[in-house]
């Protein structure tokens, strides 16, 4: 399972359609977006392989920036009566980038959908006895992450001299974990809060609120 950690990571996630005050106010180019969005992919992809305790697997593809979401699997509303699918809608150019970053790490690609088709580890065989989407063998820790919300966490100590000139108010990004064993599964779902020092123009994590666990 994937440890939470309050501590600084230099990673973030953010996707096209919702870019923060600091880009947005100079209405940035098509390939500035794009340029953006893969460098922050790639710390948080990082950020994440340097914390699992299991092997790391990424589904490329970004959930919508929804506070409602807690899995990659269409889903119906209360009250409603189509389904809604979890993913979002981006640009192919954005998906090439998001592949090739995850080929440059040598990180293994996952399908997030088909990974929770593995049932609880907590639920007693006898209940659900088809672990096919289990692993056969071996564990990994499965991973798919939204775009940023336009909803603003304020980030502790933002004032400090300590912290850095500029430090803006931060994003919250949906992160939802999969620990996968041959025996099942369990789910992490948490919120990283990331902002971007306007004098470094670096992204970080600054602190991460969990969500929700379900085994």
């Amino acid at each position: 399972m994937m440890r939470f950690s309050l501590r600084l990571y230099a990673a973030s996630l953010l996707a096209v359609g919702c870019m923060p005050p600091q880009l947005s106010r100079n209405t940035p180019s098509a390939s500035q977006v794009l340029d953006a969005n893969t460098e922050i992919f790639s710390a948080v992809v990082q950020a994440l392989s340097i914390e699992a305790n299991a092997p790391l697997r990424v589904d490329p593809r970004p959930l919508r920036a929804d506070p409602t979401i807690v899995s990659a699997t269409p889903f119906t509303p209360v009250g409603g009566k189509t389904q809604q699918l979890a993913f979002a809608e981006i640009s192919e150019s954005m998906l090439r980038a998001r592949h090739g970053v995850l080929r440059r790490l040598g990180i293994t690609q996952t399908d997030a959908v088909a990974n929770e088709q593995c049932p609880g580890a907590m639920i007693p065989v006898e209940f659900v006895r088809d672990r096919s989407s289990c692993p056969q063998s071996g564990y990994f820790t499965s991973a798919v992450l939204a775009l940023a919300r336009d909803q603003k966490w304020g980030v502790a100590g933002a004032d400090s001299p300590r912290v850095g000139r500029g430090v803006a108010e931060g994003l919250a990004v949906r992160v939802i974990l999969r620990s996968m064993s041959p025996a099942g599964a369990s789910s992490a779902i948490s919120d990283y809060v990331v902002s971007r020092d306007n004098a470094t123009r670096q992204w970080s994590v600054r602190k991460v609120v969990p969500v929700m666990w379900i085994d």
